[in-house]
């Protein structure tokens, strides 16, 4: 499938080695809202704020720390980048490179019972792989193919209730390989939806309705798992119509490559959206307790092949392990591989400028600051941790990386 860009939130503290922090911060928050606003670029944060002064992004902005400089895992796509923020490592750990050719089977909308629709009860068994596991023959489902624990795993391993929704029912892989860390998925087929801004902001809407609900006590309909039986300790879930405005309309070609009509209206219904979590948390007096982290998947390109030695040294050896890929192609900047004939351009790849993504943080407590220096989106995930009052090397992925936390905090 393909892969998206977004905007990274998230919190910090000092628990993990060598932590590079201004101000560390204990404070412990009682809940963490995760987004992704897959397709925003850092430098369209900017220009959007410039448009929209009084913007929720703008807001949130003001009350946050902004990281100039972050990047996701390379290569990146949207299941690499998801499980990022998730897991706090990369491919080489979780074992996840992509979604469409992931360890040579497909975890895409192909694995559903009807992928023209919305809901069609999610994961066919009968299209899955199967292996033999303690003699048995069993379907694989995708959060079995994923080598490191999630956060959504020790939250729920602590008794506290989480909620997610994402694009394919495939993203049962965030579940980790328990397959408990969700307490209510909720994850409608976006292949049933038309590659447009206007029926992608419907798509959309969807996702939205269940934040609402999430936070309001209330359940989604064609929700995967148990009810709640209060708001999560974690939720969250993706925004997909600026992915899709960049795709199919772009930016203008001028100085500062202004956004196109199309995209411009994605991006002020992402803001309105995010503006109706915000005043629902206020509503439910918890806006204090929450840490909002708007998270990035990944950003949008082969200048060369990477194989043999420079793969093994990097990725892994493809031969001892079948996760890794034979070669990895990284494209011209300006060239993208796809079968659609709609879009223009293309979310994903390996180079310095496919993974630049944009990542802020921000809760009323905080006060706006702006950090320069390299970080890598698979921080967020022992951040999370932290943020909640647990540790961060809970986490397998982080202890295998060494990954350290944000800084800021």
């Amino acid at each position: 499938m393909l892969s998206r860009i977004g905007l990274v939130a998230a919190v910090v503290a000092a628990l993990l080695g060598p932590v590079r922090a201004d101000n560390d911060d204990d404070h412990r928050y009682k809940y963490v809202a995760l987004f992704s606003i897959d397709g925003l670029h850092g430098s369209d944060v900017e220009k959007y704020v410039a448009m929209r002064p009084g913007s929720t992004i703008a807001s949130l902005l003001k009350t946050g720390y902004e990281y100039t400089n972050a990047y996701c895992p390379g290569p990146s796509d949207s299941f690499p980048g998801t499980l990022a923020q998730v897991t706090g490592a990369t491919p080489r750990t979780t074992g996840v490179w992509y979604d469409d050719i992931w360890d040579r089977i497909a975890y895409d909308e192909s694995i559903d019972f009807d992928s023209t629709e919305l809901f069609s009860g999610g994961i066919n068994p009968a299209n899955l792989p199967k292996a033999k596991i303690d003699g048995k023959c069993v379907p694989l489902y995708p959060h079995m193919r994923l080598r490191v624990n999630t956060v959504w795993e020790i939250l729920t391993s602590k008794g506290l209730e989480t909620a997610y929704t994402d694009k394919h029912p495939a993203y049962d892989l965030v579940r980790g390989p328990s397959g408990k860390g969700l307490t209510q998925g909720y994850f409608p087929e976006i292949a049933a939806v038309p590659v447009t801004v206007d029926d992608t902001i419907g798509y959309d809407k969807i996702h939205v309705s269940a934040f609402l609900d999430w936070i309001n006590g209330g359940t989604p309909a064609n929700y995967e798992g148990a009810k709640l039986s209060g708001i999560p300790t974690m939720f969250g879930g993706n925004f997909q119509a600026v992915s899709v405005g960049q795709k199919t309309t772009g930016y203008v070609a001028a100085p500062g490559f202004p956004f196109t009509d199309p995209l411009l209206k994605a991006y002020d219904f992402v803001d309105a959206s995010l503006g109706q979590v915000v005043d629902a948390l206020k509503a439910k007096k918890i806006y204090d307790d929450t840490l909002i982290i708007i998270a990035d998947k990944t950003d949008l390109k082969i200048k060369n092949v990477i194989s043999d030695g420079a793969l093994v040294s990097r990725f892994g050896n493809p031969i001892t392990d079948p996760a890794v890929p034979d070669i990895i192609v990284a494209p011209v900047p300006g060239i993208i591989y796809t079968t659609s004939t709609s879009k223009i351009a293309e979310h994903g790849g390996i180079g310095e400028e496919d993974r630049h993504v944009a990542c802020f943080v921000s809760n009323p407590g905080l006060k706006k600051k702006t950090f320069s220096q390299r970080i890598r989106t698979k921080q967020i995930a022992p951040t999370i941790l932290k943020a909640l009052g647990l540790n961060p090397r809970d986490l397998k992925g982080v202890v295998a990386e060494r990954t350290d936390l944000l800084p800021g905090f």
